[in-house]
């Protein structure tokens, strides 16, 4: 697959959206540390909301999306590669939906990386597809996650869990789900009606506060807070 304007397009990723401001609220109540990089940032738009509240650089291979980023987030400055970054520079890495897409092999490196530029005790947000949530259970082969060719490397949130503490040693301080966004989860109206709205106003409730109230298993993603041991 091609990750050109219609890639980006036909995953809604081309503007900005509401769940980005969720995930800046996230990272100002449980990382709050700057510099930050965001890691495959895309077209710009949380990177353009982080750099309201911190210096932002952004690292991004696709060359569209590249050519975004200077329209959309002219603050944000980006970086060619993770080498050109100095030891311990920045205090805080976020990537939204961009493991997935590596293999552990290159995660490995890619890791190390992040250990070298990050400050003693900084800290890391991910967020991925939960192939072990309540979402995935619901949805079997219809799940929203495997509609992207380009995921190849979806795991459980216990797997990943797993890979940041013994291939990374990176601490996980805490997990827990986005929510549910591929609706309907359920088949006959009745629970769709009991279950699915019941499913949508905790993930607008958890949206609303800003802050963690569902577990990891309930829901599409899983949220990470990791920290890079001191």
């Amino acid at each position: 697959m091609k990750f050109d304007n219609e890639y980006y397009e036909a995953n809604s990723q081309d503007k900005d959206r509401p769940a980005l401001a969720f995930y800046s609220r996230i990272w100002a109540r449980y990382i709050s540390e700057g510099p930050t990089l965001e890691f495959g940032c895309g077209v710009g738009h949380l990177a353009k909301r982080l750099s309201k509240k911190t210096k932002v650089f952004g690292y991004e291979i696709n060359e569209f999306a590249r050519k975004q980023i200077v329209i959309n987030a002219p603050d944000v400055k980006l970086i060619e590669s993770l080498s050109d970054m100095d030891e311990g520079s920045v205090g805080s890495i976020v990537a939204l939906h961009v493991l997935e897409h590596i293999d552990d092999h290159s995660l490995e490196d890619i890791g190390a990386s992040f250990k070298r530029i990050l400050k003693p005790g900084g800290k890391l947000l991910f967020v991925m597809p939960n192939a072990a949530g309540l979402a995935h259970r619901l949805k079997g082969g219809q799940w929203s996650a495997f509609s992207d060719p380009t995921h190849i490397n979806l795991k459980s949130s216990h797997e990943w869990s797993d890979f940041f503490e013994t291939r990374w040693r990176m601490k996980v301080l805490d997990k827990f789900s986005d929510g549910f966004y591929d609706f309907p989860y359920e088949k006959s109206w009745g629970r769709i009606f009991l279950f699915d709205l019941f499913r949508l106003g905790l993930t607008a409730l958890q949206f609303i506060l800003g802050t963690a109230i569902l577990k990891e298993h309930y829901g599409e993603n899983t949220v990470y807070i990791l920290e890079k041991n001191k």
